[in-house]
């Protein structure tokens, strides 16, 4: 008889509610009814520890991020599977001249509405080069909303995070988004992203390496005292 056991069963059901994730995304609404939004799936002990493993490799790009993105790689390490959602049309205006950009629009009758927006130069030293239009980044938030709600549906433990966004885009898993939102996904009795300790050094295997130096005294007190 065909049995499938409880890690086993976390794995497959993680990969089940990330494309359920993924399909509500989807459906998500969307200015104008047009997609603006792309995902993939991520899981696998390799493929995540990359994610991990870039994570910890941009902590060293600025100082802010340091400690944060550390936190965060450890919290990918103890997830399943991550799941990327990023805008392909973050560079396409929406065409609404609505001002958000805070620049002259144009008229409409002339076809240059959001001139500012196209007129500007692109940041070169941001991790996400702006200006993006405000309209395709609220699209994509509707969707990212869209996800976590069906994953606290399914009890499925997540939380969007700006930095493991940023290590798949570094990666390329989505090649033609220029913002992406990364949500870790994780089966586990306590969720690895409440209570995150503030030290980004002080982990589980930390503990467990520090446990195992002071064993064999602790054996020794207590095999002297008779305990």
């Amino acid at each position: 008889m065909p049995v499938e056991r409880l890690k086993e069963a976390n794995q497959n059901a993680v990969l089940i509610a990330g494309r359920l994730m993924l399909a509500a995304a989807t459906t998500a609404p969307q200015h104008g009814g047009a997609g603006v939004m792309e995902g993939c799936l991520v899981y696998g002990d390799d493929e995540v520890e990359d994610i991990a493993g870039k994570l910890e490799e941009l902590s060293t790009e600025k100082k802010q991020w340091d400690e944060s993105f550390r936190r965060e790689a450890n919290m990918v390490r103890e997830s399943q599977a991550v799941l990327f959602l990023g805008c392909f049309r973050s560079y396409d205006p929406f065409g609404g001249a609505c001002g958000r950009c805070l620049g002259e629009q144009g008229e409409p009758k002339d076809g240059t509405k959001c001139v500012k927006f196209r007129e500007t130069p692109k940041l070169t030293d941001a991790p996400f080069p702006g200006p993006v239009c405000s309209f395709r980044i609220a699209d994509l938030g509707y969707s990212v909303g869209s996800a976590l709600w069906i994953a606290a549906r399914l009890f499925i433990d997540t939380r969007p995070k700006f930095p493991v966004g940023l290590a798949g885009m570094k990666l390329g898993f989505l090649p033609r988004c220029k913002f992406i939102v990364g949500l870790p996904l994780s089966i586990t009795p306590k969720s690895p992203f409440d209570d995150v300790l503030a030290d980004p050094d002080f982990t589980k295997q930390h503990l467990i390496e520090r446990i195992e130096r002071i064993w064999p005294i602790f054996r020794s007190v207590q095999g002297t005292l008779g305990g």
